[in-house]
């Protein structure tokens, strides 16, 4: 009878770390895949403030909007910086270029 609790103990402890390996492996996944996201956002907001890129493209799966962002002092002066907004699929980032 003790021999049957302790493969039954060792057979939950076994479930129990595939499954940990099974959500490390995903969150490994995701924080890899939000790295070359930021990484390639980096990339396009260089871009912009170099003007090498048009306002508006694509690249790959990656899509960018730029517009000139409004005033948040309600003057009627132009705002000196601009938002930019990235999509991936499944993603979206909105980021300020100056």
């Amino acid at each position: 009878m003790e021999v049957l609790v302790a493969v039954a103990i060792l057979g939950l402890c076994a479930v129990g770390a595939l499954r940990l390996a099974l959500v490390s492996q995903r969150a490994l996944d995701e924080a890899r895949t939000r790295r070359a996201f930021l990484e390639q956002v980096a990339e396009i907001q260089m871009g912009l403030r170099d003007k090498t890129l048009s306002d508006n493209g694509t690249s790959g799966d990656l899509e960018w909007r730029q517009a000139q962002a409004p005033s948040q002092t309600g003057e009627a002066s132009p705002a000196k910086w601009r938002e930019v907004e990235i999509r991936a699929p499944g993603r979206t980032l909105r980021v300020v270029v100056p």
